[in-house]
């Protein structure tokens, strides 16, 4: 296993072997990806300008995608970045349309007509998004008259959308080419309608789900070999990110390609393996084989060019029983501040958070629930308000909540953002900004078409309306009343064109989504602004470990608590920091696994300053010390590198 750097060239231009790079957090891979794909370019006969060849590079998300773009710069266009799934659905499916149809007519006894192109879904989107259930109902009851109305005639989009194909037994390690995939059936959804369902999504909808591109991705390239000679034709080189995160289905996918003329390359850490849920697994990554004439390499980045040293003890720590790589500091060896471990006595705070933290402190939880916590002002009522909210989206919509957001795709969501935007006008004392605003809802346009007298009144009387609304505290006005509030105001404007009113919705609307709305109803104006401005906000200091990923910030604090309720026997976050377990041979200690991993990717994110919050009391303290201490016996620099306060 050979030692490289952040700026080795890796001399894939000779295209004499495939080659895999061992690198862990903070270890500068993006800057190595980077760097090969330029030495690529400059020196490969097989990327030239005049010609449609390029270098493939895969990565784990769509930010991801977005920094390496743009680090690439004028390389960029000779180079596509993507995702798996958009590289599939851009060079596969999209393409080769003629090809998916007799493939789902053959495996599914489903005719697609010519007209209809079917695609991926789009990210924050479901495969019904766009359809009204009324039309969905009607297309069923005109194509297959016999089913009973009242046996679909209550289902939502959201549990339609659920019927998709079922890729588990297929997307499991090792990889068996024969396993078969099948339909799920939603619970509630009969049976005889998951054909018809399942029909007017692909045959009206034209969508598929992330998992059946993967499968209809894989199942194509299998059966069509002239699919595989394009790929291989259009993209010499394969470069492949986070390869710790690849599933098996993924993995034979880049096997088949790289059988022939392609160069490879993947990087990944099995450490920040953390996608189970997905069929990922870290096996593929850590026994990596391609059935490829070259040989294959492997590289490995020791250090760590992001953290403290002091950081860096902490996580090497928690991956001990990972024997290929440990970590030095490299860059930020100048700050030595102690990792802290805060230390909760009982189930309420001594002293509240913000106290104890850095003001620029990250929150990264294992799941929301928990970052929501961590919220300033915030009653218990409103926050069992906000977690239910947050779950109707998760689990009963199957949409993500900051998706929604940017995307402004529920009306509540909408007037709030509208609402804070008109309110930090009023402080800001810009009206400019406020009636940049307001023309969304009142045709002010009209009004600087002529300076006249009247015309002057009317946008006094405007901006008076605006100052009138938030002279008064409205922290405890439920948005719900707040929105009526404003909307009467808006009906006092005489001789005014009025366009639209601010939106909510009633129950029986087409919008009015119950299981949403429900909770959003009794919701204040002060909590759900920091629902849409702090939560779930580009800028929020609030997120999962998984959306963190990826990330780095001067100062995190982590919280382990476990995903499931009941699970502090199976996952006690204080066994991370005395008996961590990251990877093993025994598959029966997968999920704990899994957690020590979780636990790995949340800690290395943090650049200066770390904080660890546990549950505890006295003896935890001991316990970490004792593990700490024990592990680093031999190196008196490291016994003094964290410190406990109890809280």
């Amino acid at each position: 296993m050979d030692k490289i750097t952040s700026d080795t060239n890796l001399e894939i231009y000779n295209d004499d072997r495939n080659i895999r790079v061992l690198a862990g957090p903070g270890a500068g891979k993006t800057h190595l990806l980077i760097e090969n794909i330029k030495h690529i370019i400059k020196k490969s006969n097989r990327i030239k300008i005049n010609n449609r060849r390029k270098i493939l590079c895969i990565t784990y998300t769509n930010s991801a995608v977005a920094e390496i773009t743009k680090r690439l710069g004028s390389f960029s266009k000779y180079v596509i970045v993507c995702t798996i799934h958009s590289f599939i659905n851009e060079y596969i499916i999209l393409p080769f349309q003629q090809q998916l149809k007799l493939f789902i007519k053959h495996k599914f006894d489903m005719d697609i007509p010519q007209n209809i192109k079917i695609s991926s879904v789009q990210e924050g989107f479901t495969v019904l998004s766009g359809h009204k259930k009324e039309d969905i109902y009607a297309w069923i009851q005109n194509k297959y008259p016999d089913i009973k109305q009242e046996e679909y005639n209550t289902l939502s989009r959201p549990k339609m959308s659920n019927v998709v194909i079922d890729i588990s037994n297929k997307n499991t390690y090792p990889f068996n080419k024969n396993a078969d995939v099948s339909m799920k059936t939603p619970k509630d959804i009969n049976p005889n309608l998951i054909y018809p369902i399942k029909k007017y999504i692909w045959a009206v909808a034209g969508k598929l789900s992330f998992d059946e591109i993967l499968y209809f991705g894989l199942s194509l390239t299998e059966k069509y070999p002239i699919i595989l000679y394009i790929l291989r034709a259009e993209f010499p080189y394969v470069i492949m990110d986070e390869y710790q995160d690849t599933n098996p289905i993924q993995n034979r996918l880049l096997n088949l390609i790289s059988e022939k003329e392609c160069s490879v390359v993947i990087v990944g850490d099995i450490s920040q393996s953390i996608y189970s849920f997905q069929g990922a697994t870290y096996h593929e990554f850590k026994n990596f084989n391609l059935q490829s004439c070259k040989t294959l390499e492997t590289k490995i980045i020791e250090g760590n060019r992001r953290s403290t040293q002091n950081i860096i003890n902490l996580i090497n720590f928690i991956r001990k029983n990972d024997a290929d790589l440990k970590q030095d500091c490299i860059k930020n060896i100048a700050n030595n501040e102690k990792v802290t471990f805060l230390i909760q006595q009982s189930t309420t705070l001594k002293l509240p958070l913000y106290k104890l933290i850095d003001n620029d402190t990250h929150i990264l939880c294992r799941k929301w629930t928990e970052a929501f916590k961590y919220i300033d002002n915030v009653t218990p009522d409103q926050m069992n308000l906000i977690n239910n909210i947050y779950n109707a989206y998760t689990y009963i919509s199957r949409r993500e909540m900051k998706q929604e957001i940017e995307n402004r795709h529920e009306a509540w969501i909408c007037s709030v953002l509208d609402i804070a935007e008109l309110e930090e006008a009023f402080n800001n004392k810009d009206i400019p900004k406020a009636l940049k605003v307001l023309e969304k809802y009142i045709d002010i346009q009209d009004l600087f078409k002529d300076f006249e007298k009247e015309k002057l009144q009317k946008l006094q009387y405007i901006i008076h309306l605006w100052e009138s609304i938030f002279v008064n505290d409205l922290s405890n006005l439920t948005i719900k009343n707040l929105i009526t509030l404003i909307n009467t105001k808006l009906t006092t404007l005489e001789n005014i064109n009025i366009l639209e009113q601010f939106r909510y919705p009633n129950n029986g609307d087409e919008d009015y989504f119950e299981p949403v709305y429900k909770h959003v109803d009794t919701l204040t104006y002060s909590c759900a602004k920091k629902i849409v401005l702090e939560l779930f906000s580009d800028n929020s200091k609030y997120m999962t470990i998984h959306q963190a990923k990826g990330r780095e910030f001067n100062s995190v604090l982590v919280n382990l608590e476990p995903f499931a309720k009941g699970a502090e026997k199976d996952f006690n976050p204080t066994n991370i920091f005395t008996n961590p377990q990251i990877i093993s041979e025994d598959r029966t200690n997968a999920a704990y696994e899994e957690y020590t991993r979780i636990a790995y990717v949340g800690c290395s994110r943090a650049i200066n300053k770390l904080y660890i919050h546990l549950k505890g009391d006295s003896n935890t303290k001991l316990y970490i010390e004792k593990a700490l201490k024990t592990y680093y016996i031999n190196d008196k620099t490291k016994q003094d590198f964290f410190d406990f306060v109890f809280c």
